[in-house]
């Protein structure tokens, strides 16, 4: 795809800066052509090549934004840190709860406060807690050791 073609898939919005991409997008949400990410392609038609196992970064956190000056290169760690200071991830990477949710303000949260109060008090087995609540037995361990669940 050359320049031309790409500036034809994509609709600038003013207040934001971002670049949407008005093609296919993949389940995620991420901007695609074929068989590979638009936000990439942008980059390298806009700022330069990838190298190496780099990933194209968005420092808008808007998943179909294509505008080269919201991409920024850096490793799995560096994108995977940037998801959790953002607040976006299920946890931090160094144990620190940051801006991420807990408890049942957490998307993923499988269990209410009162299942985890009950979790903490009973004396079965966590094998069958994790039965009982429908979740893994390590699950049941973290709640019981305050890992999760603070």
């Amino acid at each position: 795809m050359n320049l031309e073609q790409f500036e034809a898939t994509i609709e600038r919005i003013p207040f934001s800066g971002c670049w949407i991409w008005m093609r296919k997008l993949s389940e995620k949400g991420y901007a695609k052509w074929f068989n590979q990410y638009a936000h990439r392609m942008a980059y390298a038609l806009y700022r330069g090549q990838i190298t190496g196992a780099l990933c194209v970064c968005h420092s808008c956190d808007v998943r179909c934004c294509v505008n080269p000056a919201h991409l920024f290169l850096g490793t799995r760690g560096d994108n995977n840190r940037d998801m959790h200071l953002k607040g976006r991830g299920r946890g931090n990477p160094d144990g620190s709860r940051g801006r991420v949710q807990a408890g049942t303000a957490n998307y993923n949260a499988k269990l209410s406060l009162e299942q985890v109060i009950a979790i903490r008090a009973s004396t079965k087995p966590q094998e069958a807690i994790a039965a009982e609540f429908g979740v893994s037995q390590t699950q049941i361990s973290r709640i019981r050791t305050r890992q999760q669940w603070l």
